[in-house]
């Protein structure tokens, strides 16, 4: 097993974007962690996605062995389907990943917005979304972009948690 120090090493070790993103973990500061066994790659990644995460990537039987090294109590796992099929576990959900290069721009009739409005987005979430990953004022979000009706705050997304080439 070898110990990976940096999101270059994360991404020398594997192209996965699932462990590239969570590589965002092992920059200064941020708590995190990251090993690689034969062709499989964990990273350690606190807080992400409002959760202390143990992202795996690889083939079945060498993540395996990481997920033993490196478990413990308060860690969610978090791997692909193929992965969790694999290893026995339920598949709880599933999402997709945005691969981007330059800058995000808003789409006409989104705008990003003030640090003064997050109150509003807050709002918004606690209403139609009170399950999101994703809130104002916690760590992870960059921005949020929003979408009014008649002056009032109806749709919001945010640039969270992206890292060098991968975007969520």
């Amino acid at each position: 097993m070898r110990v990976l120090t940096t999101p270059a090493d994360v991404a020398a070790a594997t192209a996965d974007p699932l462990a590239r993103w969570a590589a965002q973990a092992l920059f200064p500061g941020r708590g995190g962690a990251a090993w690689a066994h034969g062709e499989a790659v964990a990273v350690l990644a606190p807080a992400l996605n409002r959760h202390d995460r143990l992202v795996l990537v690889g083939p079945v039987d060498d993540v395996a062995v990481l997920l033993r090294a490196h478990v413990r109590p308060g860690l969610s796992p978090l791997v692909t389907t193929e992965v969790a099929e694999g290893l026995g576990w339920p598949v709880r959900g599933t999402f997709g990943w945005m691969e981007r290069t330059g800058a995000l721009a808003a789409p006409d009739g989104v705008r990003w917005l003030a640090e003064d409005e997050w109150d509003d987005v807050e709002a918004l979430l606690r209403k139609a979304a009170p399950h999101s990953y994703v809130w104002p004022g916690e760590p992870g979000p960059a921005r949020w972009a929003g979408v009014h009706a008649d002056g009032v705050l109806v749709a919001v997304g945010a640039d969270a948690w992206s890292a060098p080439g991968v975007g969520t």
